[in-house]
Formats: C-alpha cells, sequence, structure tokens
C-alpha cells in the first residue's frame, strides 16, 4: 500500500512539472505579434515603473486584431492595433488605438532589434514594410552573422481623411478608438482628428506608445536597440521627434533615428545660413520660423502634448543641447534626389530643393553658434544613384548599416 501511495505522489509531481514546463516554453515562443491579456498586462506594470516611463505605462497597452479595417494584405506581415491611453486624456478616458503592420511570425524572444519604417505623404504602410523586409532579406545575404530572426519590422499607418474607405466612418466622422489625424498634420507631430472625444493625441505620441511598447523586456526580453526611420514626410516626422521627445526609455535599449530625403528640417533658432560663404544670405519671409520650420509657435500645433515634455520648455538652446550630445541621428539622401517637395515660401528659406536643404542645414549645424563642428552621434551619407525612394534609401549601403547593423 505504502508503495503504491509513493508511485501516486510521484505521478502528481511528475504531471504539474510537466504543465509548467509547458507553460514556461509557451512563455519564451509566444509569436511577437501579442494580443495580450488582462493578466499578461498587469505583469507587465513593474516593467514599466522599472523604465521610469513618463506619462504612458506599457503595461496599459496592448495589441489587438484590425480585421475590420480595410487595409492591404502582406504577405509575412499583419495588421494590428497598439491600444494606449494618452497621456493628455484623463485616467478614466477610452484607450486610443494606432494602426500598424508587424512581421507575423517572429517570435518575440529572437527579437533583438525593432525597425520602425514610417511612410510619406502616401502613407503607404504596406509598401513601407515589403521595402524594409526586402531589405533585411539584403542584409542577410551581405553577413553571415545577421539573421533575419534578429529584426522585427514595424511600418505605422497615420490614417486621415482620405482614408474613409479604409476604417468605420459615419458620414459625419470616424467612429471608434482609431487615431485619424486632418492631412498631412501626422508629419508635424499634431494633434488628431478622430476620435472625436479625444482630440489630444500628437502623432509624436503614437510613437512614444511604440518605442514603450517594443522596449518592454516583458514582451521582447533580448530587445537591444530600436531605430525609428522615416521617409519624406515620414522623414520629416522623425527628425522632429527626434529633437523634441523625451523618449520615454530607459538605457537598456538604444534608440537611433534615420532621416531620410525629408523635404524640410526643423531648426531650434532663427538662423538660416548657407553652406558656402559666398552665397548670398537666403531672404527671409514671414513665418519662416513658425513650427513646423522653427519653434515660434510649436504649442498651437502640438497642443496638450507639449505640455508634458521637459526640455521643449527650456527653448531652443537647451532642445539643440539634448539632440546634439545625447540622440544618435542618421542623414541619408538619396543622391539623385532635387525633388523640391514642400513648396511654401517658409521651405525655399531653407533651401531650394531637399539636397540643398539638407546641406544648408549641416552648415547651419556646424556654425560657431553651435559649437563650430557637427555633432559627434550624428552622421550624413548619400545613397548612390537614389532617387525619392525609401526603398532604394534602405537597401544602400548606408541605409542597410544604420537600420541593421549599427
Amino acid at each position: 500500500m505504502g508503495l503504491q501511495i509513493r508511485y501516486t505522489v510521484f505521478f502528481i509531481a511528475f504531471t504539474v512539472l510537466t504543465i509548467l514546463f509547458l507553460q514556461l516554453r509557451l512563455l519564451v515562443d509566444k509569436p511577437a505579434f501579442l494580443f495580450v491579456s488582462q493578466e499578461e498586462q498587469a505583469h507587465s506594470r513593474p516593467m514599466a515603473e522599472e523604465l521610469g516611463v513618463v506619462g504612458h505605462k506599457s503595461g496599459s497597452m496592448s495589441m489587438k486584431s484590425a480585421s475590420h479595417l480595410d487595409l492591404p494584405d502582406v504577405v509575412g506581415a499583419k495588421a494590428g492595433l497598439l491600444s494606449f491611453h494618452s497621456v493628455t486624456q484623463s485616467k478614466s478616458s477610452k484607450p486610443v488605438e494606432f494602426a500598424l503592420y508587424e512581421d507575423a511570425a517572429l517570435h518575440a524572444s529572437s527579437v533583438k532589434r525593432v525597425l520602425i519604417q514610417i511612410h510619406g505623404m502616401g502613407r503607404e504602410a504596406s509598401v513601407n514594410w515589403k521595402q524594409a523586409a526586402r531589405a533585411r532579406h539584403e542584409a542577410a545575404e551581405k553577413s553571415r552573422g545577421f539573421s533575419t530572426k534578429d529584426v522585427l519590422i514595424v511600418a505605422p499607418v497615420f490614417f486621415n481623411g482620405n482614408d474613409k474607405d479604409r476604417y468605420r466612418w459615419s458620414g459625419k466622422g470616424s467612429t471608434g478608438p482609431l487615431l485619424v489625424w486632418k492631412g498631412n498634420g501626422w508629419g508635424d507631430g499634431e494633434r488628431n482628428q478622430y476620435p472625436h472625444t479625444q482630440k489630444t493625441v500628437s502623432s509624436f505620441e503614437a510613437l512614444d506608445a511604440m518605442l514603450l511598447y517594443y522596449s518592454d523586456r516583458h514582451r521582447f526580453p533580448n530587445v537591444e536597440s530600436i531605430v525609428v526611420s522615416g521617409h519624406s514626410l515620414g522623414g520629416q516626422l522623425v527628425h522632429r521627434y527626434s529633437i523634441l521627445s523625451d523618449l520615454p526609455l530607459s538605457s537598456h535599449v538604444k534608440v537611433s533615428f534615420l532621416i531620410a530625403n525629408p523635404s524640410t528640417l526643423l531648426y531650434t533658432d532663427g538662423d538660416r545660413p548657407r553652406r558656402r560663404p559666398d552665397a548670398s544670405p537666403p531672404k527671409l519671409v514671414e513665418g519662416y520660423n513658425h513650427y513646423k520650420y522653427g519653434l515660434e509657435g510649436i504649442h498651437e500645433k502640438l497642443g496638450e502634448y507639449f505640455d508634458t515634455l521637459t526640455t521643449a520648455h527650456a527653448g531652443g538652446k537647451a532642445l539643440w543641447a539634448r539632440f546634439s550630445t545625447e540622440r544618435i541621428v542618421h542623414y541619408v539622401n538619396g543622391e539623385k534626389d532635387h525633388g523640391v517637395g514642400d513648396e511654401r515660401p517658409q521651405a525655399f528659406v531653407q533651401g531650394k530643393d531637399r539636397m540643398d536643404r539638407l546641406k544648408n542645414y549641416i552648415a547651419w549645424a556646424s556654425s560657431p553658434a553651435r559649437g563650430g563642428k557637427w555633432p559627434a552621434r550624428h552622421t550624413v551619407e548619400f545613397a548612390p544613384g537614389v532617387e525619392h525612394d525609401a526603398g532604394g534609401i534602405l537597401q544602400s549601403a548606408p541605409g542597410l548599416r544604420w537600420a541593421f547593423f549599427d
């Protein structure tokens, strides 16, 4: 009888250990595309506090299905909705939702780097995801030590009113918690247009939420770096965000910015020098230093989100000091991109076209008023043979380097 009891106890113990082992395997091998339960959210809250996050808590975020949105299917990717509470809303407000594409099959435990690739004015996130995936494949072909499983690609969707056929529309406005912006305002960090009951969410805050979500070590235990990359209007968004954002992360995740072919750039003072000493000084026009070109009137554009920022209130010098010494920034322009883009007078104060504007910005950033030298953590490169093309930038030598290797 005693022997039978011992066998029974052994069998029960073996069964319990087997169940615990299987649960551990599920936690380690769960896919990167997470539909987070309330229990998982609660488990993530201590990590958010550990990170010293300003405003958001990663545990209050979740990834939901975007099946009700009419988004193009992309082989290898899955559309989702990042749900989060805005720092500009009351604690009792409902969460908002931000659409994106990400890898469908990568395991969270394999992810070491996250590449957030932001579309241009056409808002073709599906195309940008595919371009980034092709570049990732090329990176693997060029380097034996590189694994495509190490890099999670995310392509956010900044909807506007021209996308009414893609989301729920009542005839008078968008319905539901999906974030929608007015026109191209998302490229400047402006507040959203819908949901109409929560119109205080800057596109910068959507980037904050993504950075916090993908840096959460409870979700992605081995993540080491995040690259925020944007092309054209997306490049303008990334440049402005890299200067203004507080970056709600701790030091365990390295964040860098890849800025490709922006039409204009953000100046932190009223100077507009030319790169050649013999060049005529720019003719200043009314509003040339207003946001998005400079910092004047920035509060009107960013609204409540601006009040959550720290250094922004200290002025242009403090912003430049932080940006030039702390932020890792890579500018990559197509060697053949001489398109004008923004044709407003304020843009022409910066230069005649995209290439000219970037080179003038380099001269401004290297001038004596800003220390007399180019910031040590910033780089500028030109992609050979590339025009105004996001895929061409990503697959160029500098694009591959900064997106996947450095």
